[in-house]
């Protein structure tokens, strides 16, 4: 009874095959192409597509070749725990795990043929694809190796109304992993089978590399409560990273949160009866982050193949030159996390409660000082401890349940808002205020405003500034320092967010009524933005149905988007006219169950059998963007669409 052994053994073997044209590049062709012509004639030959081969239908396919990863791992955990009998409430409890994968990779690439229209002679024109032009192998294995070891040691005591539990724990990680490749081009054979002595040796090549990375964490925590009223907790961690100089390499962490539930005290049992739960909270902690560029501290040289001339102009050797200049100084970015917080449930639960206040900052944020300091000093800079940003913003869920008879439902919802800012970063000298990013949101781009189109008058008017070459139906730029001229002074750092949003909410609806039950998910965004990108359209790709149906000429001065024109100064360069709201509300899941009775289920030998409907990612309530995907951040549509998935199963119990 006083000691506790446990192993947990599991593998996961992944077999996945994808054609060689990347995602990106098969759903920009599929918008760009003709929308005349189909990817087959109607005699089955592949057309040409709009550019080099590039079918879209052709390149989803394995007309292309193929790319093969197998993946093979294993993870094994032994755990414990020990029971300490002479002394209660003191226990050791930790665990040792191993994870092992093995990788091959196989890519066998060869062009494929495509047909242009046909011409005079009746002639459908092949062409060989240039975008898959070799026939080529590349064949690579992977492996990585993950072992941790963690043990804690554990004090519970209760004496009168005092709660004591207390645990001082000790974690480390080892992980390894090593690669190779080999490539050789000019097979002589597209067979699936082929093999890399069946290629070319000019121009084949071999690499590989290894990496280790090893981490020690000490921590701690003392958890304290008197009379299920009063709470605190205080943690302490020290976390090491070989990443950083040995006089820097380890951080302290410290943290505290205190709470009273008020709800306990007797005044307010006595005269507010219907408040079943009340509960402040407030916490202050740290956490330190070391997933940054590793060994700043040392001076890093690069090595480049086939880079310098000895003998002759054939004889290239390989080289190491110098990189990065080091740091020694690197240590770890800071975060001082600051919340308080309320729980509160009353008349028997009718009415939930949670709401959370926070301030954020970060310290330490590693930064090279590549502003400040101009190029021509020749030096690649390391990277600083310069960087500081803060975040703020509160949370709040509010539920509602209910019973009436055989019916229960529960209806919640959440709201969030969160806004960040640039305490301290470097800036160029001589910067212009209206574009510094200190005081703007992390990543806030230069972006020219824009005041709708250029009209005729517009034009013709001498003291309306334009950039060169502008004409009526163009996007009106805005002279923002009032200089007279359109330039690079006349862009300013937006503090709209863009991709990323300041508001987040939801709302769930969960019922039962006998034996049925439905559960439905609801998510939304707002405060978002996104940047369409139109520099294809009309030149290179198709035009966005609204665009077509809606832009400037002369016969329709109120239309939408500019003329279809895109290559102007306003078209090209980064302004606020393409800055589009991204809010949506998506139903995000939705099950509906229905449970036998148990009476028939018996009759099977069953305890109880389930049938359910459920579906994810189901529809779009609203989407302020309209032409792509609100939640992905990506503004031109190049990439693969959310699955809607919809199942239909029953779970059965014994």
């Amino acid at each position: 009874k006083s000691i506790k052994l446990g192993i947990n053994l599991s593998g996961r073997f992944d077999d996945k095959t994808k054609p060689n044209t990347d995602m990106r590049d098969i759903w920009q062709m599929a918008q760009a192409i003709n929308p005349r012509f189909p990817a087959y004639f109607s005699n089955g030959l592949p057309w040409e597509g709009k550019e080099d081969g590039w079918n879209p239908v052709m390149m989803a396919s394995d007309a292309g070749g193929t790319t093969v990863n197998k993946t093979n791992s294993y993870r094994s955990m032994l755990t414990f725990e020990v029971k300490i009998p002479w002394v209660e409430g003191l226990s050791v409890d930790g665990w040792y795990s191993v994870d092992k994968s093995q990788g091959n990779s196989r890519r066998q690439q060869y062009p494929w043929t495509v047909y242009g229209r046909k011409n005079a002679d009746g002639v459908y024109p092949p062409s060989i694809s240039k975008r898959l032009a070799q026939i080529s192998l590349t064949e690579g294995a992977d492996w990585n190796t993950s072992e941790t070891f963690n043990t804690k040691l554990n004090y519970v005591k209760k004496f009168g109304k005092h709660d004591l539990n207390v645990f001082v724990a000790y974690e480390q990680n080892k992980f390894n992993s090593k690669w190779i490749s080999a490539y050789r081009n000019d097979l002589i054979s597209t067979n699936p089978d082929a093999q890399l002595f069946m290629g070319s040796q000019l121009g084949q090549v071999a690499n590989g590399s290894a990496y280790n990375m090893n981490r020690q964490n000490y921590f701690s925590r003392v958890s304290y409560n008197f009379a299920g009223k009063y709470y605190v907790d205080a943690t302490l961690r020290r976390d090491g990273s070989p990443i950083f100089p040995k006089n820097k390499r380890f951080g302290t962490f410290p943290g505290i949160s205190a709470s009273w539930r008020i709800s306990e005290e007797d005044f307010l049992k006595e005269k507010a009866p219907f408040i079943n739960n009340l509960k402040l909270r407030a916490s202050w902690g740290q956490l330190g982050n070391d997933r940054v560029a590793e060994y700043q501290y040392l001076t890093a040289y690069n090595y480049v193949d086939a880079q310098v001339i000895m003998g002759g102009a054939q004889n290239l050797l390989p080289a190491f030159y110098p990189g990065v200049n080091a740091n020694p100084n690197i240590t770890w970015e800071v975060a001082d996390n600051r919340n308080i917080g309320l729980d509160a449930s009353f008349l028997d639960r009718l009415i939930e409660v949670e709401f959370d206040v926070y301030n954020n900052s970060r310290k330490n944020i590693l930064i090279p000082r590549n502003a400040s300091i101009p190029d021509y000093v020749g030096l690649k800079l390391p990277e600083e401890n310069l960087g500081k940003m803060k975040n703020s913003g509160f949370e709040i869920l509010l539920t509602h349940n209910k019973q009436i008879g055989d019916f229960k439902y529960s209806i919640s919802g959440n709201y969030s808002y969160n806004t960040n800012e640039v305490v301290d970063i470097d800036e160029t000298p001589n910067v212009l205020d209206w574009q510094k990013r200190t005081g703007k949101p992390f990543g806030a781009e230069l972006y020219y405003e824009t005041d709708g189109l250029y009209s005729p008058a517009d034009i013709a008017d001498t003291k309306v500034p334009k950039y060169g070459g502008a004409k009526a139906g163009d996007i009106k730029v805005l002279d923002y320092n009032a200089d007279g001229k359109i330039n690079g002074d006349d862009r300013v750092r937006m503090a709209k967010s863009m991709d990323v949003p300041r508001v987040m909410y939801g709302f769930g609806i969960k019922g039962s009524y006998k034996n049925f039950d439905l559960n439905m998910v609801f998510q939304g965004a707002e405060k978002v933005n996104r940047y369409l990108y139109t520099a294809d359209i009309g030149i290179r790709g198709n035009f966005l149905k609204d665009y077509y149906t809606n832009y400037w000429t002369e016969a329709t001065p109120d239309a939408r988007w500019p003329k279809a024109n895109p290559n102007t100064f306003g078209s090209t360069n980064n302004n606020d006219f393409f800055v589009l709201p991204a809010g949506y509300l998506r139903l995000s899941s939705m099950e509906l169950g229905y449970n036998i009775p148990k009476s028939v289920a018996k009759l099977v030998m069953l305890d109880n059998i389930r049938f359910y409907f459920s579906g994810s990612n189901l529809f779009l309530i609203y989407n302020k963007l309209k032409y792509f995907d609100p939640e992905l951040a990506e503004s031109r549509g190049y990439y693969y669409p959310k699955q809607r998935i919809l199942n239909f199963g029953v779970n059965v119990s014994f």
